[in-house]
């Protein structure tokens, strides 16, 4: 099953589609070869689920701008591997599409917003809710007695 995009950006250097659970940073094309040249990224796709994203950041020049995913050690960005990094994770953009970038972060944040609600509404089990499921169990005669007692002795940690 094909997963479904939510939202689309365009930028100067790459494309980022929005998915469910993550992002994908497209580099294809002259455009993007041309932004990169010298560095290593000029082409091919980069993933990141929005559980690593630690920030979105937009700066906006006259003339441009760049979308910013902030996923990895502030202590790397001054290195190379910090700024291989970053390229990696940042899109430029025209400075009239700034709008448009706005509303990108404002998905994506809402996105990664509705997905740390959807994790912390999930409850763990307690450990009366598992003795009730085994005890159930034992009653239907699926467990027999010593297997109930071995694993009310592990619920428990006895």
């Amino acid at each position: 099953m094909a997963e479904t995009i939510l939202s689309t950006f365009k930028g100067k250097n790459g494309q980022i589609d929005l998915f469910e659970d993550k992002i994908i940073i497209k580099r294809n094309g002259i455009g993007a070869f041309l932004a990169n040249m010298g560095s290593s990224i000029s082409k091919g796709d980069k993933s990141i689920f929005l559980d690593q994203i630690r920030a979105i950041e937009i700066k906006k020049a006259f003339l441009s701008g760049e979308i910013f995913f902030n996923i990895g050690d502030s202590s790397l960005l001054g290195s190379l591997e910090g700024s291989t990094a970053r390229a990696e994770t940042t899109v430029e953009y025209a400075g009239s599409d700034h709008k448009k970038a706005l509303e990108m972060k404002e998905k994506i944040e809402s996105s990664m917003s509705k997905m740390k609600k959807s994790a912390s509404s999930i409850q763990p089990i307690s450990q009366a809710d598992e003795l009730k499921k085994f005890k159930e169990l034992l009653d239907q005669g699926v467990l027999t007695q010593g297997e109930f007692d071995r694993k009310k002795k592990e619920i428990l940690g006895l």
